[in-house]
């Protein structure tokens, strides 16, 4: 097993396998970096998060969020189902030049990560929710009758979610190979969902003839996915992608690691009452963040 060192610089010694952030310095003075970051916030949400950073001295990347829903309180207005949601998102992928050494078989590409997530609905009690509808009424001259006709309905949810994801594959940049990994990372999907639904349908008709085919249909529906809770990202949870060939890789020709680790994070509710939550994702506080590595063997 080799650690790759940086293509056209001093050997530099990299990430090990399965380490998280611990570990002499990856530099990466060839990399090339494409970050992106989004944000959203409607209504009484609220969202604490900053802008991803990769550094090419270090292979050390961070990102945090901090995402919270509640009602809109004031002015006697606290339950006219309001919608209120926060979310952030972000992506790093970065481009690595490598030197292959001769007989070299297979590369593997790490994210070590360290960091923590949360996912936690506070309160989910509404006493008025977001309604819709409409009334309609016209006169029908073949049957001679009025057709008097309304439809309402109103919806209270809290959904909240965590996710990590990321990839690697490795580019012979002389003649133009692309070589893909051998397996999958599952990443992190975190998402619970609350609903609640009470919906009125009405038709009735003026001309007694017809009264039996008046209705009302009115009823409510809930449910309920996933779940709270709390969890940590560390060794075992870092991400290794194995890129294997079935003979060796050329060692005279010019290679590259391509990677990607994105991480998204939101909290989003409608209705009024007691509906409140929260969710976070930190790759920043103390050490906590993401590393690359890369190892031939």
């Amino acid at each position: 097993m080799r650690i790759v060192p940086v293509a056209g610089a001093a050997a530099v010694a990299l990430l090990m396998v399965l380490s998280p952030l611990a570990g002499a310095s990856a530099a990466w003075p060839g990399a090339v970096v494409s970050p992106s970051y989004s944000t959203s916030t409607q209504g009484c949400a609220a969202l604490k998060s900053a802008s991803p950073t990769w550094s090419k001295g270090t292979g050390v990347g961070h990102w945090d969020a901090n995402s919270s829903v509640k009602v809109c309180k004031g002015a006697g207005l606290d339950d006219v189902g309001l919608d209120n949601d926060a979310s952030a998102s972000f992506e790093e992928e970065v481009a690595v030049p490598i030197h292959m050494a001769s007989g070299t078989t297979g590369v593997n590409v790490t994210w070590g990560l360290l960091g923590t997530w949360t996912e936690r609905a506070l309160e989910f009690k509404p006493t008025s929710c977001a309604s819709y509808g409409f009334n309609d009424s016209y006169y029908d001259p073949y049957i001679y009758s009025w057709i008097n006709y309304t439809y309402s309905d109103s919806d209270c949810s809290l959904d909240l979610g965590v996710s990590l994801y990321g990839y690697a594959y490795l580019v012979d940049t002389t003649t133009g190979t692309y070589y893909y990994p051998n397996n999958y990372w599952g990443g992190l999907y975190r998402d619970s969902y609350r609903y609640v639904d009470t919906y009125y349908d009405e038709e009735n008709y003026s001309n007694s003839s017809y009264w039996q085919d008046n209705y009302t249909y009115y009823g409510s529906d809930g449910y309920i996915s996933g779940s709270s809770g709390s969890g940590i990202f560390n060794a075992a949870s870092s991400p290794v992608w194995w890129i294997n060939s079935t003979s060796t890789f050329p060692s005279t020709d010019k290679w590259a690691v391509v990677t990607y680790i994105d991480g998204d994070v939101y909290a989003d509710s409608s209705g009024g009452g007691k509906i409140a939550g929260w969710a976070t994702l930190d790759l920043t506080t103390g050490s906590n963040g993401y590393k690359l590595g890369v190892t031939e063997y």
